[in-house]
């Protein structure tokens, strides 16, 4: 009986659905029916035949119109327009040198580490709720990552910043839902109903709310810039599906805060552990080379991104002194589909030479890589120029920044 059910439940689904095939199933149904009632003819055979295929070639067409329009989808939730922003939230342009250009972004930074002390403190019952204008537009908000591969869990959310003393503060997180996140940072610019977005209801400058103020889901963000040994700078570069940043490099590790393996979140692991499990699970660190390997981790600082109303991302810089390129292409063209993301996915990783790393505009970055041919030779390939994600820059700046004032 319970098998029964399942197959019941199955057809239930199906028929529910929005598949092709249901249709086409409906077609032969209807086409047996009318045979058996013999009620078809010549002439009406003809009909149901061009009838069927002008809606095959419909349905085609317009499958194939949402694979396009769909490249657009991450434009249409969250803006990538930084003049726009600039004159939402005034007095926050940041700027970025590299090799004789220059590239810029709206950011709002809220601290950047010179040395400081940070404690963590963690409230796993401290749970993050929807603002009721958010849960009464559910449905709405969610269509709008149609092209995005989504999967809902629970996610580190950071509910405050203090300062707690002398060069010490306190970052205090809780919890919140990925599904929470694409209804609300992922989302803010979706036009819901006559233009209305939540960046307009929430987050209309001219400043962006403080942490502790903030009504989106803002779970954390883990951005840094991984160096090997001569200096190259490891940039991946995303799948057509992710979430955010479609087809778009970002920094080396571009990912959000996971929960470690004991569950414990502390200071060690804000600050450097989980970097390093991000080196093995985005840029397709050898696990053991953590083991093996001399791994820096400085911790940059932090900010929220404006283009995604607020969200907390984490800034760092990986240094592996004596890991070379060599070392590390080998591997990489071993592994590199070892262990695949279920979220956000890169399709490569570049390695690249960063005395060619330049600003093609303010949000493109051209460049050379080095890669490996069939018979292990190292070659260097020119890339063309490609859009970086936003927060890849912002990375950037809170590096030079960093070096800026340790110069002073």
């Amino acid at each position: 009986m319970r098998k029964l059910r399942k197959i019941f439940v199955k057809i239930y689904m199906f028929l529910a659905s929005e598949r092709i095939g249901k249709y086409i199933l409906s077609i032969f149904v209807c086409v047996g029916l009318l045979s058996a009632f013999g009620v078809l003819n010549q002439g009406l055979i003809s009909d149901v035949i061009s009838i069927a295929i002008g809606f095959l070639v419909s349905n085609l067409l317009l499958g194939l119109m949402k694979v396009i329009l769909g490249n657009f989808e991450d434009a249409v939730k969250v803006t990538g327009d930084t003049e726009k922003l600039l004159n939402i939230y005034p007095g926050t342009k940041k700027t970025v040198t590299y090799n004789g250009t220059e590239g810029y972004v709206a950011y709002s930074e809220v601290i950047v580490n010179e040395g400081y002390k940070f404690s963590v403190q963690d409230d796993e019952n401290s749970v993050y709720t929807l603002p009721d204008f958010v849960g009464d537009n559910f449905v709405d908000l969610f269509v709008a990552h149609a092209r995005s591969t989504k999967r809902n869990f629970v996610t580190i959310r950071l509910d405050g910043f203090e300062k707690t003393g002398e060069n010490e503060y306190a970052i205090r997180t809780g919890r919140s839902t990925y599904y929470n996140h694409l209804l609300t940072n992922r989302a803010c610019d979706y036009r819901i109903e006559d233009d209305l977005t939540l960046r307009d209801l929430y987050e209309f400058g001219p400043k962006i709310s403080p942490i502790e103020q903030s009504v989106m889901s803002n779970h954390i963000g883990v951005n840094g810039l991984v160096y090997l040994s001569d200096g190259e700078l490891l940039i991946p570069r995303r799948k057509n599906d992710s979430t955010i940043s479609k087809n778009m490099i970002t920094s080396s590790i571009a990912t959000m805060l996971l929960f470690p393996g004991d569950g414990k979140i502390d200071e060690e692991y804000l600050l450097k552990t989980c970097v390093q499990d991000a080196l093995v699970s985005r840029v397709k660190f050898n696990p053991e080379w953590l083991k093996t390997k001399t791994v820096q981790v400085e911790f940059l600082g932090f900010g929220q991104n404006l283009y995604e109303v607020g969200k907390p991302q984490f800034y760092y810089a990986v240094h592996i002194p004596d890991l070379t390129r060599a070392e590390y292409l080998s591997y990489l063209r071993n592994h590199f589909n070892d262990k695949k993301l279920k979220l956000d996915v890169d399709r490569c990783i570049y390695v690249v030479k960063t005395d060619t790393l330049k600003f093609h505009t303010d949000d493109e970055l051209k460049f050379e890589r080095y890669y490996l041919t069939k018979k292990g030779k190292q070659k260097i390939k020119r890339v063309r120029p490609v859009m970086c994600e936003k927060s890849f820059i912002c990375n950037m700046w809170h590096e030079q920044e960093l070096e800026r004032r340790k110069a002073k």
